[in-house]
């Protein structure tokens, strides 16, 4: 009688184990995202308008670190609001949330379209605080598309997106840039503008006491220095905050 006894407490036991490992693993693990949760524009083309250039850049799935120059070997331009990115999907699909890392200080309008032809507002990534390249996320689109169109507005612009993501279902996480400013990349005027700076100190300093050619002479460094600035801007003002 003990025998079989023990034989049914121990079978019973390791049932009862088994069970609380398989709680245990389902607590501790989350489940993996759905194919809903993938990025729906990872690896897409799309079809410029309007200037617009480097969109491959967008669905690479590289991000820039927060704070980069906004115009770098990993941003796509929109030149002006005219400008736009299309993107076919391949398929009508549930849009649900999306992500954009871009210039702070802009406008970012996503469309969606069933036909390529009829586009709608899904998504207006407003302007955010610091500068840069800055992330901007919603969870809170409702739509359907197969073509999405990206455009920009207001700023100062100049339009730069160094990643574009949309979502069927909200990712369980969004998408991390790297850590740091990014500030390895500035402003290629920065060398000017602090030359421009010095070259004034200077003339206040010295040209400003002491005979006219002397003064004279002293001003020649900030003129020189403003106009090799000057002449080296095209097209929108390049500058950043960290040069201002």
């Amino acid at each position: 009688m003990n025998a079989p006894m023990r034989s049914q407490t121990g079978i019973g036991g390791r049932a009862l184990l088994a069970l609380c490992l398989a709680l245990a693993s389902s607590c501790s693990t989350p489940a993996p995202n759905s194919a809903e949760q993938v990025n729906r524009l990872s690896g897409k083309t799309a079809q410029l308008a309007g200037g617009a250039e480097h969109a491959e850049r967008l669905t690479d799935g590289t991000l820039a670190p927060n704070g980069d120059f906004w115009n770098t070997a990993l941003t796509g331009l929109l030149p002006s609001p005219q400008a736009t990115m299309t993107f076919d999907l391949g398929q009508e699909v549930p849009i649900a949330a999306a992500f954009i890392q871009a210039d702070n200080n802009d406008r970012y309008i996503l469309e969606g379209s069933v036909d390529g032809a009829t586009f709608t507002t899904l998504w207006e990534a407003p302007p955010v605080r610091g500068s840069g390249l800055r992330v901007r996320t919603t969870d809170a689109i409702s739509g359907r598309a197969r073509y999405l169109r990206l455009s920009a507005g207001g700023g100062d612009g100049a339009y730069s997106i160094s990643e574009l993501q949309v979502f069927s279902v909200v990712p369980a996480s969004w998408p991390e840039p790297p850590g740091g400013r990014g500030n390895s990349e500035s402003s290629p005027l920065t060398q000017w503008i602090l030359v421009l700076g010095i070259a004034c100190a200077f003339f206040l300093l010295v040209g400003c006491h002491g005979s006219a050619r002397r003064g004279a002479l002293a001003g020649i460094a900030p003129v020189a220095a403003g106009v090799v600035l000057f002449s080296n801007l095209h097209g929108p003002p390049p500058f950043t905050d960290q040069d201002v």
